[in-house]
């Protein structure tokens, strides 16, 4: 059996970050969750992740903060993000976007689309 796709997950909400991480672990992810933006950036020191999924508006440092720091780390320039936010995408987005590897989708979102989305980034096959 092929090893589970490692998936972190940065959400302030802590409800939203409970109901991802178990979602996502009854699709077959394995999952790291992370409060805020450096919390998920200290995390990937030791769960090497295989995506992340943002909130893009958080305390501390904002998903367009760890975008940013994330993509000016070595190894982690082509780690596949994906952002979840219930703002509208806007210039901002947009400027995150061009630095690649980086989908955004709009809260609230379709699990197994989401589920999908995340299977196509990690390159893994089916569910759990």
């Amino acid at each position: 059996m092929p090893p589970r796709p490692r998936v972190l997950v940065i959400e302030d909400d802590a409800a939203l970050r409970k109901v991802l991480e178990l979602r996502l672990t009854i699709e077959g992810f394995e999952v790291a969750v992370a409060c805020d933006g450096q919390a998920g950036l200290d995390t990937i020191d030791d769960f090497v992740p295989d995506a992340v999924i943002s909130d893009l508006m958080m305390p501390r440092l904002d998903g367009y903060g760890f975008c940013r720091a994330a993509r000016a780390r070595p190894g982690l320039e082509h780690l596949p993000i994906l952002l979840l936010s219930a703002h509208q995408r806007d210039g901002e987005v947009d400027e995150i976007l061009r630095l690649g590897s980086i989908e955004y989708m709009t809260k609230p979102f379709d699990a197994a689309t989401l589920a999908g989305t995340l299977r196509r980034l990690t390159g893994a096959a089916g569910g759990g």
